[in-house]
């Protein structure tokens, strides 16, 4: 404050009171008015007393200036001014203008009224330290310190969230590692089962195929042996000279076509001629026989001798089928 100017208030009827820097002292006999400069003050920051009774006698208007602001009252209206607004500023019952206490930049703390407790020196300990916070913002301290709290926890709940949220994930992506690997395990599976399969088929064949030649087997086992057919062997040795007598039964036969048609000579006896014919025909006839029974024969052992070599094929090919271990279970099949 550097200047209060009080008009028609109680005993002032006009004083203007300019404060030095440092201290201003007021001084006058009892009940001249000092105190109610502070009165006077009061009137202008609180908007107290309430009422005209301050009014000086005689009027009907009083004003309070402190520096820029001016508080006005009458017996009809109350109101502010402030130098640079063109409008009054109205003070409703015991209200203050927001405007106005920030233009005076004044408290209660600023105000010692007479004969009043000297500030902070007859308060209570509780009293003073919560002067002391609210002059130094410790109220303002606390209340962010209470939202820095609040926030502190509104994001330790959000962590533990994220954090439930990042262990689900990763849950969720065991879950997904192992269901690929499951996977992984089943089509191995499935491979190894077209492998059984493939196998299967393929000793079902051989089984097949050797039960085809066992039976060959059995049949040709059926068949006398071939030692039996040595005599036919030794015919077949026979068969030069056998024919030759062919050779001599053709000479015979053009004898007998040169008889029937009266060419031959006398010389020749017929009968003989005939006789040794007819006994080579039949020489001949059973030739013929044997030498197909032998070409049967050979054949049969060839084929019995093919049929056994196919068997032993198929049963080294079964061999190695079915002493391979099993995919599934590693057991031997």
């Amino acid at each position: 404050m550097n200047e209060i100017t009080l008009i028609n208030y109680q005993a002032h009827k006009r004083s203007v009171i300019k404060l030095a820097k440092t201290i201003t002292s007021i001084i006058g006999r009892s009940d001249h008015g000092k105190s109610t400069i502070i009165r006077a003050i009061e009137f202008v920051r609180a908007n107290r007393p309430n009422g005209t009774n301050f009014i000086r006698k005689g009027t009907n208007t009083t004003k309070v200036g402190i520096d820029k602001v001016t508080h006005i009252r009458t017996l009809t209206k109350n109101e502010y001014r402030i130098e640079g607004l063109a409008e009054p500023l109205k003070a409703l019952k015991q209200a203050v203008p927001e405007q106005v206490t920030a233009a005076l930049n004044l408290s209660e703390d600023n105000i010692q009224e007479q004969q009043g407790a000297i500030f902070l020196l007859q308060a209570t300990p509780g009293k003073v330290a919560e002067k002391l916070s609210s002059l130094i913002d410790v109220e303002d301290a606390k209340a962010t310190l209470s939202h820095v709290r609040n926030q502190r926890a509104l994001l330790k709940d959000k962590y533990n969230i994220a954090k439930k949220g990042c262990e689900s994930a990763e849950k969720a992506i065991q879950d997904l590692n192992q269901y690929i690997e499951i996977d992984k395990e089943l089509t191995l599976i499935e491979q190894k089962r077209a492998k059984v399969n493939e196998l299967k088929a393929r000793a079902t064949k051989l089984q097949q195929a050797i039960q085809t030649a066992r039976k060959w087997s059995d049949r040709l086992s059926k068949m006398p042996d071939t030692s039996a057919l040595e005599p036919a062997k030794e015919i077949v040795r026979e068969y030069k000279a056998i024919m030759e007598l062919d050779g001599k039964c053709r000479r015979i036969d053009r004898l007998i076509q040169l008889a029937r048609t009266n060419e031959w000579h006398e010389e020749v006896d017929i009968n003989i001629w005939l006789t040794e014919a007819s006994g080579i025909k039949g020489l001949i006839g059973k030739h013929n026989t044997i030498k197909n029974l032998i070409s049967s024969c050979t054949n049969l052992e060839s084929k019995q001798i093919v049929l056994q070599q196919k068997i032993k094929k198929l049963e080294s090919e079964k061999d190695k089928v079915m002493g391979e271990t099993c995919p599934l279970c590693g057991k031997p099949q």
